[in-house]
């Protein structure tokens, strides 16, 4: 069975204004001691039953693949775009990947709970890094993106000490209009709201696998060997295309387990 989610919490999803599959949305909850980040991910699993058709054509196709003509997605549109997809005041299925964080950051613990979610509110981008660039509001909305963007520079941070290198290459999206027009666009280097999902993100997958290596259970992992040389991280480099190109080179080639 699900339980709710704790009375007050505030959830919101931070997507690209074009996208119809929503699947992971955010939340926060300030304690004396600390946080707790609630990393909200569609559940799948709750629409899927295993050995179906439906489920060993999700497997073949492992994601969603995005095409400049047309996407492809990982499951029926019927179902990925509309039941399994986070709306604002709709219940859905979701699991609740709760991070416990002591005041500089730091995890203390883990859980993950079988949740149903009524999205409180999906924003874009755009719309987020417009409330970040304020000081932050009485509103629910803009406390909450505030408290996430805080506690995501910490994350940020610890990452960097801890060894992590940050590469911000140049992005493109490309599309293909119906009447056969190309159209390119120069996406905007990370923003305070994408710094804001990607650091929570990766907290949250991380923070998952390690539950799961902690009980010995398989899941899929995507693990990273160390680099061939040593890769010193500048943080006023980390656009600069000549020093991209010399360290992306010494990376090792991203590989998938069943362990970690």
């Amino acid at each position: 069975g699900t339980r709710p989610l704790p009375e007050g919490l505030y959830t919101v999803a931070i997507d690209a204004a074009s996208t119809r599959e929503v699947d992971d949305a955010l939340g926060i909850e300030l304690q004396d001691g600390g946080t707790i980040l609630h990393v909200l991910i569609a559940d799948a699993a709750a629409w899927v039953c295993a050995g179906t058709a439906l489920d060993r054509e999700a497997r073949d196709r492992a994601a969603t693949a995005y095409h400049p003509v047309k996407d492809h997605s990982m499951l029926p549109e019927e179902l990925a775009f509309r039941p399994m997809s986070l709306a604002a005041g709709e219940p859905r299925r979701a699991l609740d990947i709760q991070l416990f964080h002591g005041p500089d950051g730091r995890l203390i613990s883990i859980d993950v709970d079988p949740v149903e979610l009524v999205l409180d509110r999906r924003v874009t981008y755009e719309e987020a890094d417009a409330i970040l660039a304020e000081a932050p509001g009485g509103d629910s909305l803009s406390m909450t993106l505030h408290d996430l963007h805080a506690l995501s520079l910490r994350l940020r941070n610890i990452r960097l000490e801890a060894g992590a290198v940050i590469f911000q290459r140049p992005e493109f999206k490309v599309r293909v209009e119906p009447d056969g027009q190309v159209k390119l666009r120069r996406l905007p280097p990370a923003s305070s709201s994408q710094l804001l999902v990607s650091e929570c993100m990766i907290a949250g997958s991380a923070g998952a696998g390690q539950l799961l290596e902690e009980h010995d259970a398989e899941g899929v992992f995507r693990v990273q060997p160390p680099p061939d040389d040593e890769i010193r991280f500048d943080p006023d480099q980390i656009a600069d295309p000549v020093w991209l190109h010399e360290n992306i080179r010494k990376l090792r080639r991203v590989e998938f387990s069943l362990s970690p």
